[in-house]
């Protein structure tokens, strides 16, 4: 059993969260539980109890994490063990963030030149294993342009696979991870020419084409 009083006290911490799998409860047996917390100093620390692994994020106010939207999605659900009168907030905060949330012209132009740099090497593949290789290595980087080129900020590593679904189609991740290599590249191809059009023409508006 955590003790989330004693691990507050001991931190000094004027209110303490879960996040992540352990908050929404799709978490398993065995899932880490990933804590927030409001104290005088921005920290990170990590360590077991009770078997389980912890891990425990403290900023000072709950308004630093405006600056972190990788957070935001995981930010959306929390459950409060202490509370200072703050961080409850959080899941309506989390949420209006992601509403005013644009991308910036570098985060578009980075993954714009490493998309266009997955469809070459795709059409210049010259076997299935370099083909597979090539889709593996960067399916993170096309999962990424396709949250960009909604404007939508991207995931912390937990959350990716989970929100990918949502994104791109339930029936074209499932295809883009577990089809043939043939519907793998055809769904990567389409998905990076997607991204293609909608970055250059966001970067056509903002003058930096």
């Amino acid at each position: 059993m955590i003790d989330f009083e004693r691990i507050s006290q001991n931190a000094k911490l004027k209110a303490l969260a879960v996040i992540g799998s352990r908050a929404r409860g799709d978490c398993s047996e065995h899932s880490d539980y990933d804590l927030i917390g409001i104290s005088e100093k921005c920290n990170f620390i990590r360590f077991t109890e009770d078997q389980y692994v912890i891990e425990l994020h403290t900023t000072q106010s709950v308004l630093d994490w405006s600056s972190k939207p990788s957070w935001w999605y995981a930010l959306e659900c929390i459950d409060i063990k202490v509370d200072d009168g703050t961080i409850g907030s959080l899941p309506s905060l989390a949420k209006q963030w992601q509403k005013n949330y644009c991308p910036s012209e570098e985060d578009i132009r980075r993954n714009l030149y490493w998309i266009e740099s997955v469809v070459r090497k795709i059409l210049g593949s010259n076997s299935d294993l370099k083909l597979a290789y090539i889709l593996e290595t960067n399916l993170w980087e096309i999962l990424t342009g396709s949250f960009l080129s909604r404007s939508m900020p991207m995931p912390a590593n937990s959350d990716m696979f989970r929100l990918a679904p949502s994104i791109i189609g339930k029936e074209l991740f499932r295809g883009l991870l577990c089809g043939t290599l043939v519907q793998k590249r055809k769904i990567a191809m389409d998905l990076c020419r997607e991204i293609i059009e909608t970055h250059n023409k966001a970067l056509e508006l903002t003058g930096g084409s």
